[in-house]
């Protein structure tokens, strides 16, 4: 469920300044989900992301053919923050799957600092085109970054989780107390899914908890779509996160979504660093 930051890093970077200026070390925050995240790096009056793609469940992994859909992957995260106030936020990816195991993945990009509240929204497409061989990031200056695809994982699983938070690792996570059980089977979005649920205590101490942490993963695998369709996340510490495909159509995508539309500049690899402006 909760992978590592193991997967290919597809930076991209926004600048607000106007005039360069001494700033002070920048704060990090964590944005996005559903597959990818945008790890903002905040100073004062200027702002950068780097989009960090893990794979989203069901597009990550091994390739899976005869199995098209279409769905929208919704992910809210919801934090308790110490004073009482809250942090909710919801992203919503839109996702494909052809026969052929070509995967289309689209992301809002996060509204940069300063924009105006009417400033047009923007999205990143990854493209994965396991028949050529190669992998496109579509950005929103009309750039397709073109990169061979990867080579497949060793596992013929397709259960592929997703990056929920970018926190260290406990030390001595050998000492985590951790149990399995199985939820059953349930239809979702119209699809049967069987579910599995994780609990991992982490005991008081190790990592200056006076308390014992309860952290607690959900996971339901639909074996007829090859595909997870949710997750849920739950973490003292960092709030929860739940995943779902929503919309889910068991329909043969347009081959069009899988292609490098017309008025793109292609770029080959060796330049994965790009400033985009922060309003088109």
């Amino acid at each position: 469920m909760r992978t590592l930051l193991a997967a290919m890093l597809f930076p991209a970077a926004v600048s607000l300044a106007q005039t360069p200026a001494p700033t002070p070390a920048p704060a990090r925050a964590v944005l996005g989900g559903s597959g990818g995240s945008v790890i903002t790096t905040a100073a004062a009056g200027a702002a950068s992301f780097f989009y960090v793609s893990s794979g989203a469940p069901g597009l990550g992994g091994s390739i899976v053919t005869g199995v098209p859909y279409t769905a929208d992957a919704v992910t809210t995260r919801s934090q308790a923050l110490a004073d009482g106030n809250h942090i909710n936020t919801t992203t919503t990816t839109h996702i494909a799957r052809d026969s052929q195991g070509r995967t289309r993945r689209e992301d809002a990009l996060p509204t940069p600092p300063g924009a105006a509240p009417d400033a047009q929204s923007r999205t990143i497409v990854f493209i994965n085109d396991p028949v050529s061989q190669v992998t496109y990031i579509l950005e929103p200056d009309h750039t397709a970054r073109k990169l061979p695809v990867p080579p497949p994982p060793s596992t013929t699983d397709a259960r592929s989780g997703f990056f929920t938070q970018a926190v260290p690792a406990p030390t001595a996570i050998g000492r985590n107390q951790s149990n399995a059980e199985s939820l059953g089977s349930q239809i979702l979005e119209g699809v049967q899914a069987e579910g599995t649920r994780t609990t991992t205590t982490i005991p008081a101490g190790q990592v200056g908890n006076e308390q014992p942490l309860v952290i607690t993963d959900e996971s339901w695998y639909s074996p007829d779509l090859k595909t997870t369709v949710m997750t849920k996340h739950s973490d003292p510490r960092f709030g929860d996160t739940t995943y779902q495909l929503t919309n889910i159509q068991r329909i043969e995508p347009p081959a069009t979504l899988f292609e490098v539309p017309s008025g793109y500049t292609i770029a080959q690899p060796g330049d994965v660093v790009r400033r985009i402006p922060a309003q088109q």
